[in-house]
């Protein structure tokens, strides 16, 4: 009866049951964005405007490239006349120099001298002023003109504007 009488004993609580249950906290947002989201952004905008920029200004520059080929290629199935064809493929050459050299160099330049600066703008080579380009320098002046191929002609003509580009002029 000893047990009975004594003073109980304060009953021994658990300590973990005062404890509140797991937290789990809330996703983070989508917005604002991280800093490195912020430098990708800038990046890739910089990326697609250097993109468009570089491109636009590739096909200014190369322009004339086309329409001369597109040219060449009209040419190449319109004229029957050997005289003619020479003149316009003439023409065709001037206009392409035209375009990647000052008028004042260009104008001016005939017979010699204007195969003279065809060979030059086509790696010193001489095919114009003493292969099969001489026609270019008095065929489209003369009044009957003998046979000439036309097929290697277009193949010069056409080899000779894929050389050219603008601001690249060294004569």
């Amino acid at each position: 009866m000893q047990a009975q009488n004594a003073p109980s004993m304060p009953q021994m609580q658990n300590p973990l049951s005062n404890l509140r249950d797991i937290h789990v906290p809330d996703m983070p947002g989508f917005w604002p964005l991280a800093p490195g989201w912020w430098i990708s952004a800038l990046l890739l905008i910089i990326i697609i405007a250097a993109s468009v920029y570089f491109t636009r200004h590739y096909r200014q520059q190369t322009a004339f490239k086309r329409a001369a080929f597109a040219q060449l290629k009209r040419m190449s199935e319109d004229y029957d006349d050997d005289l003619d064809f020479i003149q316009q493929l003439n023409q065709l050459l001037k206009q392409t120099a035209l375009s990647v050299s000052p008028r004042h160099d260009i104008s001016r330049l005939n017979g010699e001298a204007w195969l003279v600066y065809l060979d030059k703008k086509y790696d010193d080579n001489t095919v114009f002023s003493q292969g099969i380009g001489q026609v270019f320098g008095a065929g489209p002046y003369l009044a009957t003109l003998p046979a000439i191929e036309r097929v290697p002609l277009i193949a010069l003509v056409n080899s000779w504007i894929k050389k050219q580009s603008k601001g690249a002029d060294a004569c």
